[in-house]
């Protein structure tokens, strides 16, 4: 008896490739295999909405991505002269998650990167980078662009980890803040390492930004979080007045440079965790 196997086709029926982008039914591009030098993201492929995308290993001179993009995963080993994103930053806030793992961003790959203003024209992130009003969350790898200064508006309330990017050999020139020193420690950046790394760190006192040179955290800051100061590479006195009721470990991570501390004596067990250089020696004084 003759036994007759019948090979079945082994390509993976819901994978494509159309204008050089390979795409599953599902809505996410996996890759582009072209050799454009302008490339748009499409809207749709065939009669499949596209979400998402992933590109890798490609040198181009413009990348366009719509605002129905929703997620993007690894894009590694890029290089495009300009990116346009065809809404507002707010919305690109709002609406894109970027893949946890993609180190470094799309957008740090590339030389400018443009958003839509109020009006539809498109504008280019400069040297300084401002958040729109209005912003709560700034997701991880969400805004690591080349900029040297950025403004954080007070609606934020929660910054993850290497939001803009890691920031530990690349300082910020300037981090500016719309809010007190109070509000910022409502802020939850626990998780959000050495992000915001800044050779100043400026505040809103009576409507006017004031430069941090030391920190003053007075009683009515009850709380300070994890990573809170750790944006402050150049700090160097911390007074920490009786009556604040919790200071996280990691609140000061990263603050290299800190030489005098006053605080009350139930934070003694804050001195654990103060950081410095190995040649230095921290002077710790208590306040009660």
């Amino acid at each position: 008896m003759a036994i007759i196997f019948v090979l079945a086709s082994c390509n993976d029926k819901r994978r494509y490739t159309k204008d050089g982008f390979v795409y599953e039914i599902y809505g996410n591009i996996l890759n582009y295999e072209g050799e454009e030098k302008i490339i748009s993201i499409p809207q749709k492929l065939d009669d499949v909405d596209i979400v998402s995308f992933s590109i890798n290993d490609v040198n181009a001179e413009k990348l366009y991505i719509p605002s129905t993009i929703k997620y993007i995963y690894s894009c590694s080993d890029n290089h495009f002269n300009e990116i346009y994103y065809d809404g507002t930053l707010k919305e690109y806030c709002d609406n894109v998650i970027i893949d946890s793992y993609s180190l470094p961003s799309l957008f740090c790959q590339s030389d400018k990167v443009y958003f839509k203003n109020d009006n539809g024209e498109y504008y280019a992130i400069g040297d300084k980078l401002i958040i729109p009003d209005g912003v709560t969350t700034v997701r991880r790898s969400q805004l690591a662009f080349n900029v040297k200064e950025i403004v954080i508006p007070k609606s934020v309330i929660k910054i993850e980890g290497y939001a803009f990017g890691d920031r530990f050999d690349l300082n910020f020139d300037k981090v500016y803040y719309d809010g007190s020193l109070l509000d910022w420690c409502k802020i939850d950046l626990t998780r959000s390492l050495r992000t915001l790394r800044t050779k100043e760190f400026y505040i809103k006192i009576n409507g006017e930004y004031s430069k941090i040179d030391q920190l003053n955290i007075t009683s009515d800051i009850k709380s300070v979080g994890g990573c809170q100061f750790s944006l402050m590479a150049n700090l160097e006195n911390i007074n920490i007045e009786s009556g604040v009721e919790y200071i996280h470990p990691d609140a000061f991570y990263d603050c290299f440079e800190i030489k005098k501390v006053s605080l009350p004596s139930y934070f003694k067990g804050l001195t654990n965790y103060i950081q410095t250089h190995s040649n230095m020696v921290v002077e710790f004084t208590y306040v009660d």
